[in-house]
């Protein structure tokens, strides 16, 4: 797919070295790229920050359901088709079929409705949940339709739910919140290779994304807290 799926702390970078992050479907992952960034993560666990750090990474493992193009219009990722409002107060998304997530498990309904009732769940700790004011609950219609149900009419719900990142319900139930922090699975362009807190964390290229193969071989990401290191780096 022609679209750019990092933000822009990721792109100037990336532009230094590949030059992109797609290519023809019989191109495989290679090269390495490194990018420099302030801080380390706090966290890989996307739902439970607000972080430029974190989000950098996140936004190359993980997907969205809707996302912004170079226009910024809001355009479908993991949802098939832009949603249908139903009733009043109740969303319908048609999801993308044919999606796995990095350890084969199907992206699907499923999957949608366990990552927002993490953010939802009264008891947890997602900084997500304000941005959530006014739905009530997720309701799967089927494998691939979910429906979005609100106490009150919310239009601008949609542009909210371009800002989440989905998980993978079955191996966060398998491994823990701890372990998917440590290790986490999406659906995104590059797989979570290895993470050394304040040294580097590793990604390789996802061959079989669904936007399209990655030609990126292994992308590394970097704690550099001083301006000037960073620039003699590159």
């Amino acid at each position: 797919m022609g679209r750019s799926r990092a933000p822009m702390a990721l792109v100037v970078g990336l532009a230094l070295t590949m030059g992109g992050f797609t290519a023809s479907a019989d191109a495989a992952p290679s090269g390495k790229g490194v990018i420099a960034q302030g801080v380390d993560p706090t966290t890989l666990d996307m739902i439970n920050q607000q972080e430029t750090p974190a989000s950098n990474v996140g936004a190359q493992i993980f997907d969205t359901l809707y996302e912004r193009d170079s226009a910024l219009k809001l355009v479908p990722a993991l949802a098939a088709e832009m949603p249908k409002l139903v009733s009043p107060s109740v969303w319908e998304l048609k999801l993308r079929k044919g999606v796995k997530f990095h350890n084969g498990e199907t992206f699907n309904a499923e999957s949608v409705k366990f990552t927002m009732d993490r953010i939802l769940d009264p008891g947890g700790k997602s900084v997500w949940r304000a941005r959530f004011p006014t739905v009530e609950r997720v309701h799967v219609v089927d494998d691939y339709t979910v429906d979005i149900v609100s106490k009150v009419p919310n239009a601008a719900l949609v542009n909210v739910m371009a800002t989440i990142w989905i998980q993978p319900a079955k191996y966060f139930q398998q491994v823990g919140e701890v372990k998917f922090n440590q290790a986490p699975v999406g659906t995104g362009p590059f797989r979570f290779k290895e993470w050394r807190p304040d040294v580097f964390l590793t990604m390789v290229g996802n061959q079989d994304y669904w936007g399209g193969p990655v030609t990126v071989g292994e992308l590394t990401v970097r704690a550099m807290p001083e301006p000037s290191t960073r620039l003699a780096a590159i």
